[in-house]
């Protein structure tokens, strides 16, 4: 195996490390994203059942770095803040299935 020798290893190649790697793609710095598996570049034919909660925040970076127009065009569900009794609890407003 070929040393490369990079300036920022990014490890894992899941929803942070590649958004990471998307915000510093446009710097000087050396980067790599180390992986346990190579990317197909095709959505599988079925749902990833998993959930990721994300804040306005989250959805500001991920729309920095181009991110979020693709997380729109999928599966997903917007909340709204609701209380019950002295409980804060998540109600979906919307479901949108995946296209």
């Amino acid at each position: 195996m070929k040393m490369t020798n990079v300036d920022i290893a990014i490890s894992g190649g899941g929803m942070v490390g590649l958004t990471l790697a998307a915000a510093l793609a446009d710097s000087d710095l050396r980067i790599a994203v180390i992986e346990g598996h190579e990317p197909d570049g095709q959505l599988p034919d079925q749902h990833d059942l998993r959930v990721s909660a994300l804040s306005r925040a989250s959805e500001r970076i991920l729309r920095r770095v181009g991110a979020w127009p693709g997380i729109e065009s999928r599966r997903m569900s917007l909340t709204k803040k609701w209380t019950f009794g002295n409980k804060t609890a998540l109600r979906p407003l919307i479901s949108m299935p995946c296209l």
